[in-house]
This record gives C-alpha cells, structure tokens and sequence, in this order.
C-alpha cells in the first residue's frame, strides 16, 4: 500500500491505473467494489503547522458521502457510519450508484443535510468555534479515479491559523530600534463563516470561499496559533500588545505581501500564516481604538508576513514514495542562506541531493540536514517520511539592484522537484547613497527632507503600492510637482560616476552641483501640467564591480499636508485626515474643455475603489478622503469655497461647469463591476483622457450635516458654485451665499443637486453645518 502524506497546501499528485470502470454507469465486482461501494483509503490533515501527516483516531467522528452526476445534479448524501484504521489512513467503503461521477467526502459535519449538498457544498455555511481537534474536511474523487487500484484521497480543512512572533533584526531603515517585548495579539473582521468546500472546488483555490451573509469577527488576545476561517484580502488584521520601552502599547498589523509587502493577502483555508516582528520603530498606541484606527500601521512596526503552507507545496509521487520540496524561496540581497524544505517518504533512508547551473548559488557550501521523521506525535498510525533543511549557500547580491532567479533541482531516489530562488537586489538608492530633498514648501520636516528615500516617502500617505490602482508603483524615485514645483534634489557624488539618461531627458537635468552632490532639476519650461515619466542611471565602479542605480523622475503628482483641523466634519465613526499625502493628477476631457484632476479626493490615502456594503473593496476606504466644510457664513461668488485655504498650487475645488462639462461628455458614468467572487457593486467612474489610469473613481461617500450621515451610498462632491439666477435665489434674497451646487451621483442618475452649508432657512444659521468631500481640477 502506497504511503501518503497530507499537505497543508495541495492534494498529492498520485500515480495509478488505469480506469476499470466508466464514469455513471452501473459498478460491477471488481478492483474493491462490493454490495454497491468502493473500499477507499483517506487522509485527514493534521492541524500542526509544518507536521506533514493525517490526524489521529480520534480525527474523525462522522463521514458523509454526497455523489452528484455528471451534469453536477445531486443524488445522494450518505453517512458511512464505520471505518478501519489503517498505517496510511482511514480505509472506508464509499457508495456508488447508478448515474454517479463524482464523490465528495465531508468529515466531522455532523448532520450534513441533503438541502446543503443540493446547493452545493461550496455554498453551505459553517459558523461558530472552530473544533481544531475534530475539523470539517472535504474532499472529492471522480469515480474512475475511485476504480483504480487502492484509491486514496487527502481531506482538506477549511479553516486557516495565524501565530504572532518576535524576532529582532537590525537594519538601516529603523535605527531607532529600542527594547520591545511582544505580550498577545488579536485577530480583528476575520470571517465570521466559511464553507465546506473551497472555491470551484479547488484544493489549490487562490481566492477565498465566504458565504455572502458572512460578518466579522475577532479572536480575543490570543498567545499562540489562532484558528479562523478564510478571509478576503484586505479585511482582517492583527492588532499586537506589547512593551516599548517598558511601556505598553498597540500595534495594528495588515496581511500584505510580495517583495516589497504591499498587496493585500488573501487569508486561505488550509494554510498557516506565521506573522514575525521584525523591527519596532518607535512607540505605539495607547489605545486599541487607536491602533484599529492607524492608516499606516508599517511606519511603527515592521512584520514579514508568511504563509508557511508553501515551505513544501510542489510534490511528485511514485508508486513506491513521493518528495515535497519549497517551490518558492527569496531572500534578502545580504543573505548568504536562503532555507527550503524537503519531505520524502523513500524507505532506504537515502538523504536527498542538490544541484544548480547558477553560479551565484553556490552547490559545493549547500548543507542538507535532517530536521526530524514525520511526524512522531500521532503514534503508530501516523504515515512517516523524513523532513529536511536545505541551506542554500548563495552569494551577497551587493552590486546590483535588480533580483535574481535561480534553480535547485532536488532528487530523491529516481524522484526530482524544482525549487526557484529569488535574491533581492541591494536598494543604493536607501542605503548607499542618502537623497536629500530641496524645497521651499511645508509638506514635511527637516529631518524628512535630509533622508528623502528612508524618510520623507514613508512618512507620505497614499503613495504604497498597495494604495494605487493597479499596484502602480510610485515610492521608488524622485518627484517633481505638476503645476508648481517647489523640489530638487541632491544625491551624493562618487568618483568616476557616468550619468545616462533616459526617458524623457529634455525634462529634467543632472549637473555637478559643486559641493560633492549631483543635483536634479526641472528644465525651465517644464514646469506645468504635462505629465510624464522619465529616468536615469548613475553607473560607477566599486571592488572591480559596475554597479547601475537607476532613479525614475516623476512628473505625474504632487504632496500637499493637511491640519486636522482644516474645516473637518467627519462621520462618527471615521476620524480627521492629516498628514502629508501624494496625489496622482490624470487630464479629463469635458464636452468643452480639458481638466487636470487629482486621483482621488482631497485627503484620500487611496486611489482605488471604494463602494459601502461590498466585502472585497472594504480595504479601499481611504479612498473617501476627508469632508470638509465648504462654508461657515455666506459669500458672494468672488469668495465661495475660501474657507479651505491650504490648497495645493494651481488647483481649486471645481465650479458646477466643470462636473457639468465631464457629463455631458459622456467621461463620467455609473457602471456595474463584479469582484472576484461575483459581487455586484457600483463603480462611479471618469474616463480620463490619454493618461496612465484609463479611469479615476468617485468614491460612495455621502456628506455630514452634524452629527447624522446621509445619503451614504451617494457620491457627494461640493463645487464652489452658489446657487443663484437661474438655477435659484436672486443675489438680493437673505438665502443667496448659503445654497452650494454639489455633484450627486446614486444608480445611474449623474445631476447637479443643491445643499445649504447650514441648517436653517430666511436667512438664518442654526449651526448644524454640512461637510462632504472634495476633488480639486485645474482648468487647461
């Protein structure tokens, strides 16, 4: 009998036979069919993280077998009340009947209901505790797999853990690293449900199963692996407890990912997700309502977020044994090791072996180690095989910034895997050479200016990855303002430097500045609403070495600062923006006209989109940007719109003409989008014009008046046009300078509307003001 290891990824790819029996016919007595059933051989997985082996007897309480045709049409939902315990399993019979092509296998549902599995088992909803010694598990097998000789099949359980570490490093962007000590941590709007099976019922689904009416919940302060259900990216977080200087503070964590952990993670059933503090930067929250609240919870702790389930995610099998290996491993450009696993089960005790074409890898220095049988803990019916560490000798990637790939073929007996490593680049522009940022303006400190990459970027919201559309990435060169720039820069000068341009070089210069720096400016006549990329290279020679620092130049944004107290009303449950912000610009044509438009809203950490009520755009919320008041007395028309001074240069809140113009050219729409998992939402969008966004979004965002909040599922924007002459009062009426045209966008219905900035009416003002958000325009 073959041996099978259950992963906490992936079903095992099996060797087998070939088929005895076709699929929705009548079984006959052959190849372990007996009295209508198919003895076959299942797997629970364990619920250890990184334990490559089923459950114990006590893993299974109750078995259900549901078979639907091969039109996916439900015929029946049966419970096997009785099992064997085998050294690789659980043996059990399996029933097959007439029209029957695919079984699915549910452990430890309890009373699976037939309702339940006509809907579908990737419908149907499990909620409250999570048993983590007795699981909910699915699986499936088509019957002419069931025929082949000695089936098995591996379970997968349909919740995910998450455990908080601490482990201190050091590096040249946190310098200020003092004492800290992690004490808990808890789990905030992880899915309150999940489903039986995955999603398309795909053990290796990529995108979360949660049923539509799921709510949120948190799991307490917890000190060790905390089960929950998956959870769409963007959603949960981990608010940490711990000592900073001895002094107790709050931390928020998000879930994000890839090289430079920026994207959202998807929190999937199955897997395991180890969160390592790598360094405290400075203190935390005082409050948990503080630390739920941070926008930015990366500038105070840094974490390295891994899902472990892909340490061994890549198996082959034979008929004999099978090998696991890490498909995927990186590392840091420093590193000198990188670390992969590999799990066998071949019966002579032969350890693995390694080889590469990669000269930066280095084979000769690479060490194996066996790290233990697995498991050990589940006594004599455990499947066994054997765990290994493989030490990947690398050399430091300290003269290039580009990451590298290479293959490690790994063998086992007549078996091999490959593992892909990628080693980052070395980051010169945040380490070798220190960019200071010259300016005039006040959108940061002094401090920020002399360490632009480590400091000012940063500390600047809105300008992650993970808060632009499409991951643009804007956090990685130099900055000038569109409209009116104030910046330059200054970068260190070495011997022998060659500078090169690149895209756009008739834009900006490079020159010796004379006091051992390069300095980069805007050419003269570049300074306006153009936009446009450029780029270029500063190539020099260290240890024998050519060493490339390529710098994007931007000239496609600009950073304004806002004071909490800028004329702010938010809802109850939001709080004042503040702080600096970088905002993309895109031109928008009108019927008439061509607009210079910001991104997002004044205030807004986000560029995406952003619509109430559906789960998968909750993350974007920082898209609505602030709500501001657009009055506290009445104007003439000369001074509306006055009262929010601290504007970026050269841009203005919008007069009704200019949203009026955008309508009436058919640039902006309602539209209704889809997420990943099919829900419907409205998407309010500009189609801008020759830009790299092809469309901007107008948030659902509403407006304040006091301590209500109205019209949430509106897109409410002011404009500085007040309501007069033919649209409504004469400028003589004690009612002229308190009514203000807005844009007010719900369904499919794009209009002009009106609202007073204060209650009250005949001239008076009750002092309930009205706020909403803004987005600013310059007119071309």
């Amino acid at each position: 009998m073959k041996k099978i290891i259950s992963l906490l990824v992936a079903l095992l790819t099996l060797a087998a036979c070939s088929d005895t029996l076709n699929e929705g016919s009548n079984p006959s007595n052959k190849n372990g069919v007996e009295d209508g059933g198919i003895t076959l051989t299942i797997n629970l997985p364990d619920f250890t993280k990184e334990e490559l082996t089923r459950a114990g007897e006590k893993g299974l309480t109750s078995l259900n077998a549901v078979a639907y045709d091969n039109d996916k049409n439900f015929l029946f939902n049966q419970k096997i009340t009785s099992w064997d315990v085998v050294s690789n399993g659980y043996k059990v019979k399996v029933p097959v009947r007439n029209k029957a092509t695919m079984i699915h296998l549910v452990a430890n549902a309890g009373d699976l209901s037939d309702t339940q599995c006509k809907s579908g088992l990737d419908k149907a909803a499990i909620s409250g505790t999570i048993n983590t010694e007795n699981p909910v598990c699915w699986g499936k097998i088509s019957v002419s797999g069931l025929m082949k000789e000695n089936p098995e099949i591996s379970l997968l359980r349909q919740f995910a853990k998450v455990n908080v570490k601490y482990e201190k490093t050091t590096s040249s962007d946190f310098n200020d690293d003092k004492t800290f000590e992690l004490e808990s941590f808890q789990l905030y709007d992880a899915a309150d449900k999940g489903t039986i099976a995955p999603k398309d019922f795909d053990y290796n689904a990529a995108a979360v199963n949660v049923p539509d009416d799921a709510g949120k919940a948190n799991s307490g302060w917890q000190t060790g692996e905390t089960p929950f259900y998956e959870t769409a990216a963007g959603q949960a977080y981990l608010i940490v407890k711990g000592k900073y200087n001895s002094v107790e503070y709050y931390y928020k964590v998000s879930f994000l990912t890839d090289n430079d952990m920026t994207k959202p993670m998807a929190l999937l059933r199955n897997h395991a997700y180890t969160v390592t503090i790598k360094h405290v930067n400075t203190y935390g929250w005082p409050t948990v309502d503080g630390a739920i609240a941070d926008p930015y919870p990366e500038n105070r702790m840094k974490v390295d977020v891994k899902d472990d389930n892909p340490l061994v995610n890549d198996m082959i099998a034979c008929k004999d044994y099978h090998l696991g290996v890490s498909d995927q491993v990186s590392g840091a450009w420093d590193d000198e090791n990188i670390i992969a696993t590999v799990v066998t089960t071949i019966q002579n005790g032969e350890t693995p072996t390694c080889s590469t074409s990669d000269g930066w890898i280095k084979e000769d220095v690479t060490t194996i180690t066996k790290i233990g049988t697995v498991p050990d803990t589940d006594g004599s019916n455990s499947t066994t095989g054997t765990k290994y560490k493989i030490s990947i000798a690398v050399e430091k990637n300290e003269y290039s910034e580009v990451p590298r790939t290479g293959k490690v073929i790994v063998k086992s007996g007549d078996l091999t895997r490959t593992i892909t490593v990628t080693q980052k680049g070395k980051d010169f522009k945040r380490s070798g050479r220190i960019v200071k940022l010259v300016t005039s303006s006040n959108v940061g400190t002094s401090e920020e200016y002399e360490n632009y990459f480590n400091k000012f970027l940063p500390g600047t919201k809105g300008i992650s990855p993970k808060d632009m559309q499409n991951d643009i990435v804007r956090n990685d060169g130099l900055h000038f303002g569109v409209g009116t720039n104030e910046f330059s820069y200054l970068i260190p000068k070495k011997t022998g430097d060659d500078v090169t341009y690149g895209a756009n070089s008739n834009l900006f210069k490079v020159t010796d500045n004379g006091d051992g720096n390069w300095k980069v400016t805007l050419n003269s006549g570049a300074d306006n609403y153009d936009i446009w990329i450029g780029d270029f290279t500063i190539t020099y020679q260290e240890n024998g070495h050519d060493i490339a620092i390529t710098y994007p130049v931007y000239h496609c944004g600009l950073f304004h600062k806002i004071d909490a107290t800028d004329n702010q009303q938010p809802p109850v449950d939001q709080s004042h923006v503040s702080g600096r912000f970088y905002y993309g610009v895109v031109k928008v044509k009108g019927n008439s006209k061509t607009y210079v438009m910001l991104d997002r809203n004044l205030g807004a950490s986000s560029d995406r989109c952003y619509a109430p009520g559906t789960k998968a755009l909750e993350a974007n919320k920082g898209a609505i940007g602030g709500y501001f008041h657009i009055a506290k007395a009445k104007q003439d028309q000369a001074n509306a719109g006055n009262l929010i001074g601290n504007l970026p240069q050269g841009f203005t809140i919008p007069e009704n003409s200019v949203f009026q113009d955008i309508i009436d050219g058919g640039n902006l729409k309602e539209e209704t989008r889809y997420t990943l998992s099919g829900e419907a939402y409205n998407s309010v969008e500009i189609t801008t014009d020759n830009s790299e966004l092809p469309v901007i979004y107008l948030p659902a965002t509403g407006y304040v008046e006091g301590e209500a909040f109205r019209n949430v599922t509106h897109v409410s924007l002011w404009t500085r046009t007040l309501l007069s002459g033919n649209q409504g009062f004469d400028t003589t009426s004690p009612e002229y300078g308190f009514w203000y045209r807005y844009l007010d966008v719900y369904g499919k219905i794009c209009t002009m509307s009106n609202l007073r900035f204060v209650s009250g009416n005949a001239g008076k003002n009750t002092g309930t003001y009205r706020a909403m958000p803004i987005r600013l325009v310059h007119v071309l």
